[in-house]
């Protein structure tokens, strides 16, 4: 069992870790696999990383299998960056927590919502926005991401926050080994980290990990 660090304290943590019993089932808690919200591209990845480390009998294997593991991360990077991601396995599902006018930040969620209201669409607090990002850095709601129900299919994913998105879940998994989220980006953006995993140009989304269409979303016209 891996126990990761707290986010606060940095002190491993009994309710963030993962692990694999004797009879193969893997345990799991706290990590972006667990959460709803992580688009399933992400969900692949680390469902990859923890099938590679879970073929480790002890703790010398694991470590060995460390660097194949992270080369998943540099796979999935050439699959996006060459546009082989389906859209719909990069969007991101956020819950709405407060009505659109109570929002003074333009962040990804608030430029969906706003795309939602022009539309002639509310989303009320409790309820669900879906969308993929596209233009993280833009001020310009319609530039920023495009909501999920509105992707016309030629719209292009935002790769450096996609990257960034990729690179996090690494951290959440090799941070008790050393590698940071930055670490991690160093690694990829040199281009040269052995994994076998590279050299596969296809690597399917498992249908559980892609979102469904309807669960816990509601579109009201206004």
């Amino acid at each position: 069992v891996v126990f990761l660090p707290c986010k606060t304290t940095g002190i491993g943590a009994l309710n963030r870790y993962y692990g694999i019993f004797q009879n193969g089932e893997m345990k799991l808690r706290g990590i972006e696999l667990r959460k709803h919200d992580t688009p399933p591209f992400v969900n692949e990845a680390q469902r990859m990383i923890l099938n590679e480390l879970s073929h480790a009998n002890n703790a010398k294997e694991f470590t060995s299998r460390l660097p194949q593991a992270i080369g998943i991360l540099k796979a999935m990077t050439q699959r996006l960056q060459e546009g082989k991601v389906p859209l719909q396995d990069l969007v991101l599902t956020k819950a709405v927590s407060r009505q659109l006018d109570e929002y003074s930040v333009m962040t990804n969620s608030v430029a969906a919502l706003k795309q939602m209201e022009k539309r002639g669409y509310r989303v009320e607090p409790g309820e669900y926005i879906r969308f993929v990002i596209t233009d993280g850095r833009s001020r310009n709601s319609e530039r920023k991401v495009k909501v999920a129900e509105f992707i016309r299919g030629d719209e292009k994913p935002d790769f450096a926050e996609y990257l960034k998105l990729l690179c996090r879940s690494g951290q959440t998994m090799f941070l008790p080994f050393g590698y940071t989220e930055e670490k991690l980006l160093k690694l990829i953006r040199k281009g040269n980290y052995p994994s076998k995993y590279v050299k596969s140009t296809s690597i399917p989304i498992s249908k559980e990990h892609r979102p469904r269409e309807t669960v816990g979303y509601v579109m009201q016209r206004r």
